[in-house]
């Protein structure tokens, strides 16, 4: 009669290896220790399980398994809002990675001595930094495709090593602060938010700083400027010499608005010390929030994304599932980017309308925003119409209505008539920061749905009524 033999040995060294494996779990959790729960557990169940296992198989299948268990469990909890498939994105590079460092175990520790054990942990983490690094290098936006911008790459994932980072676009500026990490910024722009521009350097300046032209004049300076191939913002290049940064975060949709990266790059040149670019040109919603994590992970703080996109994704869930309990048919509107001359909206702005309940059939999804005669928006005849004029809050954008209010038609459009004409500071739509995109959302469906939603308190001041205000029709 068979029996099965009982190893004690193989039973205690599951249980070493699963205690580690619900560690990495667990730490993950917890926002102060999570960054332990990235290679710690991770060497440990290769190094022991190399070198302990006595069968070939059970080297490689034992911390394998536990590893792809704790990650699965990860993948469902604590990153599932904002999961990449059955696992996170590049994941082979880490199973990789794990079965390099679980063969150290195993060749380095087959007697196992103090300095054979130092050998070993130090070959892991190089083969971890190695490899998975070479994971997030090879087909990188943030890094160049050569041996710097691997280099690059790879000091930016040496921890506890402090970055200096400079953010040259006020959104990449809001949601540092919005993630935590305000602590890492040492140099903003002169239209960076409030809290920013009290305690860090302004690097970026603008030539119209301080002057108030008029829609029609700001669009032909700025035409002019472009037409010439000159840039009206410029850089602070003493400050900037003597911070010395590391990362600067810039932008390519739209020189206009702020300072590009050509630009940024011709100042960069002057530097003992090269920083790495990191380009922020979303076109769309997605494109947003993803910018977020390219953010905290040039901050090597991804972890801190996730969990503040997550709370995003939960105001704008509510809003949709709402939306579709109650059956609600879309609204017609219409949301203007500029006055004279008119803009439509364009890149991130109609998934924003979308997500509130609305339409906007004049806008250019995930494109730029181009001039839109007002003969064609008083055919459209939009519900509801929402002025945010890029660059201007509600007090500024009020001195200009009268470029709208004046044109022939205005009074017989329906928003007018119903009075659904609003104000709109331009921070909730064309800075793309993603909690203010998410504000506007929330604006967005209170304005279209006031039977299902209502404007959020931090809000009131951020929008108004525009007829309601002026008292008639014809403001």
């Amino acid at each position: 009669m068979s029996t099965i033999k009982f190893n004690p040995r193989t039973a205690i060294l599951l249980m070493f290896i699963t205690i580690t494996a619900a560690i990495r779990v667990i730490f993950n959790f917890n926002h102060d220790i999570s960054p332990l729960a990235n290679f710690s557990p991770i060497g440990a169940m290769a190094i022991f399980g190399g070198a302990y296992f006595n069968r070939n198989w059970k080297i490689f299948a034992f911390p394998l398994l536990m590893l792809f268990i704790s990650d699965f469990v990860l993948h469902q909890t604590v990153f599932k809002a904002y999961g990449n498939g059955f696992l996170y994105s590049g994941w082979y590079w880490v199973y990789g990675a794990f079965a390099l460092m679980t063969l150290v175990g195993r060749l380095l520790l087959k007697k196992v001595t103090i300095d054979r054990f130092l050998y070993s942990i130090l070959a892991c983490v190089f083969i971890h930094w190695i490899v998975t690094d070479l994971g997030v290098w090879i087909g990188s936006k943030t890094y160049s495709q050569n041996m710097y911008g691997f280099m690059a790459c790879l000091a930016n994932a040496i921890p506890y090593m402090t970055l200096k980072a400079c953010s040259f676009l006020p959104a990449a500026t809001r949601m540092i602060y919005d993630m935590g990490l305000q602590h890492l910024l040492h140099g903003v722009t002169f239209e960076c938010p409030t809290e920013a521009l009290k305690e860090k350097p302004k690097l970026v300046r603008c030539v119209l700083e301080g002057k108030k032209y008029s829609s029609a004049e700001i669009d032909k300076i700025f035409s002019a400027s472009k037409a010439e191939g000159k840039s009206l913002y410029y850089i602070d290049e003493e400050v900037l010499q003597k911070i010395q940064p590391d990362i600067i975060f810039t932008q390519d949709v739209c020189e206009v608005c702020q300072i590009d990266t050509q630009c940024t790059a011709a100042a960069v040149a002057k530097l003992d010390k090269q920083p790495l670019l990191v380009p922020l040109s979303p076109q769309n919603l997605d494109d947003v929030y993803n910018t977020a994590i390219v953010i905290a992970a040039a901050l090597r703080e991804e972890e801190k994304a996730y969990k503040y996109l997550a709370s995003l994704k939960q105001r704008t869930d509510s809003i949709i599932d709402t939306l579709r309990q109650h059956n609600m048919p879309l609204k017609r509107i219409s949301l203007l980017e500029w006055i004279e001359p008119i803009y439509n909206c364009g890149h991130w702005i109609p998934f924003q309308i979308a997500q509130a309940g609305a339409v906007d059939m004049l806008s250019n999804p995930a494109g730029d925003s181009i001039i839109t005669s007002f003969e064609k928006i008083i055919k459209y005849d939009p519900e509801v119409l929402v002025i945010a004029p890029c660059g201007f809050e509600i007090e500024r954008t009020k001195q200009e209505m009268n470029l709208l209010t004046k044109k022939p038609g205005w009074s017989e459009m329906k928003a007018v008539q119903t009075q659904q004409v609003y104000l709109a500071d331009y921070d909730l739509f064309t800075q793309p920061s993603a909690s203010t995109l998410v504000d506007g959302i929330e604006l967005l469906a209170a304005l279209f749905h006031p039977e299902l939603f209502r404007v959020p308190s931090r809000l009131s001041k951020k929008y108004l009524p525009f007829l309601k205000i002026t008292g008639h029709v014809h403001a």
